[in-house]
């Protein structure tokens, strides 16, 4: 619960559904703490290496510690976040917040992460 309101406190959280956060950990890995990727991502968030290291000076093992791996997720997307409004003038869509975390997904991965965010 302590995560929940992290992510709704730093605006990364849909109004109608699942947070944000936790739709993100459910979409790259089933919420595995332990999911590796084909790129060498680790994490529930598949992070990459040198993602982490731009964000963090803790080990890259500590990746696979949830609340860990949450706190330094949080960092980028709100990074992210904040680039986009930045350009843009508003705040992303669901689908436009996935987009910034995984530029390459499917438009169908991106309609799925939309629809857990605005499921009841």
């Amino acid at each position: 619960m302590k995560f929940i309101a992290i992510a709704i406190l730093i605006g990364i959280s849909t109004a109608h559904g699942m947070p944000r956060i936790e739709a993100l950990s459910q979409i790259e890995s089933g919420d595995n703490d332990l999911a590796h990727g084909h790129a060498g991502e680790i994490s529930r968030f598949q992070l990459l290496k040198s993602v982490w290291r731009a964000h963090t000076d803790l080990p890259y093992s500590a990746a696979t510690n949830g609340i860990t791996a949450m706190e330094v997720a949080m960092k980028i997307i709100q990074e992210r976040t904040d680039n986009f409004i930045a350009q843009h003038g508003r705040t992303p869509t669901d689908a436009e917040w996935y987009k910034m975390w995984n530029p390459r997904c499917s438009k169908a991965t991106a309609q799925r992460f939309q629809n857990l965010c605005q499921s009841p």
